[in-house]
């Protein structure tokens, strides 16, 4: 039984509904555009301190308002006005595969900066995904259409390929360089089963500074928006790390704080009013 099917989102882009869940991958007011508004403007950007549109928030019209005065803190009190040639980054629920795509766009661009010239920018991008879609699902994907980089779709097509090297149910891992600066390593497990130091990941790629949560909603999953998860995360993180998702339910953000969080509740993307942005202490 195919329990997924495409949909096209109110922005043109793609997502895909599963039927068992009874959820969607992404909002349909736009997939592109809540994927560049939740995990690259308001993490990726943010932790480098990067003002949006800056990079490729062009792309796609997205409406992401930082106001400083209601942040939890300014940056200066999480060190985020250090320089970054590293990023460690964690996505739990790998999915359609779009915040990956989206963050080595980013990537791209900011190493066609100036001030990256001499000094590139290098992303470590851990993905975590129990259930990969099928490949002929991901060819009806059109996030590199719509986003006019033809040039990635193999790339793009590749990163799934990776959580699929064997016809097994267990837990494996592989990591690849995808691009010059650019490692990829695909996770087949859950959060709850996940362990960087068995997998050789902690070793390579030390803590996270920015984790994507976009698992699928408390709702259908209740068991990743749990207390011991947001402690197992918080503990994988660098102190000042990001921890960006879509969900902005009061009993997640209290759970947040609870795990040592500091939470701010800020702009959603179109059609969701709110989310939620934690930053470790």
């Amino acid at each position: 039984m195919n329990t997924h099917s495409i949909r096209i989102t109110e922005d043109g882009s793609t997502t895909i509904f599963n039927s068992l869940k009874n959820e969607h991958y992404h909002s349909t007011h736009g997939a592109v555009q809540e994927s560049m508004h939740v995990f690259i403007e308001a993490g990726m950007q943010y932790l480098m301190d990067i003002e949006p549109h800056q990079a490729i928030g062009n792309t796609v019209e997205n409406s992401l308002q930082h106001d400083r005065g209601n942040t939890v803190e300014n940056k200066s009190q999480h060190d985020r006005e250090q320089y970054f040639d590293k990023l460690n980054i964690l996505e739990v629920g790998f999915g359609t595969g779009l915040n990956a795509l989206l963050s080595l766009m980013e990537l791209n661009k900011i190493n066609n900066t100036s001030e990256h010239h001499e000094h590139a920018l290098h992303i470590n991008y851990t993905a975590l995904e129990p259930f990969p879609i099928d490949a002929d699902i991901v060819k009806e994907l059109n996030f590199c259409d719509r986003l006019s980089v033809p040039e990635l779709q193999d790339t793009f097509e590749k990163m799934h390929l990776m959580f699929d090297q064997t016809n097994s149910s267990e837990s494996f891992s592989e990591s690849t360089q995808l691009s010059p600066h650019f490692n990829f390593t695909s996770v087949r497990s859950t959060l709850q089963d996940y362990d960087p130091v068995s997998n050789n990941i902690a070793e390579k790629h030390h803590k996270y500074d920015l984790v994507y949560f976009d698992a699928f909603s408390p709702d259908t999953e209740p068991s990743l928006w749990t207390k011991e998860m947001f402690l197992k995360l918080n503990d994988m993180m660098k102190r000042g790390g990001v921890l960006v998702t879509y969900c902005s339910k009061g009993v997640v953000r209290r759970m947040m704080q609870e795990c040592g969080f500091k939470v701010e509740r800020i702009k959603g993307p179109p059609g969701k009013h709110e989310m939620l942005r934690a930053v470790t202490d």
